[in-house]
């Protein structure tokens, strides 16, 4: 039982972590006024929070 919690755990990692990668790649690709045009944050400030996110 526990190898199965452990390769689920692992699994749900690695698909939260691609979605990360996708979403810092996607975030980096936007023009840099789409993110003031929708009054959000800049587009460095995501890249940097999706930039630490992906590494922790």
């Amino acid at each position: 039982m526990s190898q199965l919690v452990g390769t689920v755990l692992f699994v749900v990692s690695v698909a939260v972590f691609a979605m990360n990668v996708y979403a810092f790649v996607h975030a980096a690709m936007q023009r840099p006024d789409a993110y003031t045009a929708a009054e959000k944050l800049t587009k460095p400030v995501w890249l940097v929070i999706l930039g630490a996110a992906a590494l922790l």
